[in-house]
């Protein structure tokens, strides 16, 4: 992978302000689409964590929910299956 600046690249799951691993240390391989070679793995988190996850998004929402987006661009297109957006774009996970 050639990747500009390698600070960008993280290798855990940003959750409530700061950077975690798997309790149980699995890990999930991350594969670039393009070419099917994997460039990464991220933790696969259990159920406890996901929860807390989820928790602190939850948390976080009422103060984010009126802040406009700065520079994303347009919103992605729906996920109905038409038009060849997200959902007709397959990924593939590798659980180590």
């Amino acid at each position: 992978m050639n990747l500009g600046n390698q600070e960008l690249f993280r290798s855990q799951c940003y959750a409530d302000g700061r950077w975690i691993e798997s309790a149980e240390g699995n890990r999930i391989t991350v594969f670039d689409p393009s070419s099917g070679n994997p460039i990464g793995s991220v933790p696969a988190l259990g159920r406890e964590e996901t929860a807390a996850v989820i928790r602190a998004a939850n948390d976080a929402w009422p103060a984010l929910r009126g802040l406009a987006p700065q520079g994303t661009g347009p919103p992605p297109p729906p996920l109905d299956g038409g038009g060849g957006g997200p959902s007709e774009r397959r990924s593939r996970y590798s659980y180590t």
